[in-house]
């Protein structure tokens, strides 16, 4: 059986986590549990699905800003690329 995103990058392991702006037609990061959907309070993993480099910079600035992220904490940030009109690419940059 192939492993699922959550099991290859050991998802399960942090305490705290938050998911954010999650599309909601595709069920991406479902299998990992006792999510936040909005930041409340500080995280050890943060996912944040962003469209435009503006909300890249705006997402990075709140976390920061509101001191979101614990100290060895992870903010990944998820884009969505589309390439000839019907292929998406998602670029992962990591925090």
């Amino acid at each position: 059986m192939e492993k699922t995103i959550e099991e290859k990058l050991k998802l399960h392991g942090y305490d705290k986590k938050a998911v954010l702006n999650r599309p909601s037609h595709h069920p991406y990061l479902t299998e990992l549990t006792e999510v936040d959907e909005a930041l409340n309070g500080s995280y050890d993993l943060i996912f944040d699905f962003v469209e435009t480099l503006e909300q890249l910079v705006k997402s990075i600035e709140n976390v920061k800003s509101g001191h979101h992220l614990n100290e060895k904490g992870y903010l990944l940030h998820i884009l969505k690329k589309t390439i000839n009109n019907s292929k998406h690419m998602f670029i992962v940059t990591i925090y």
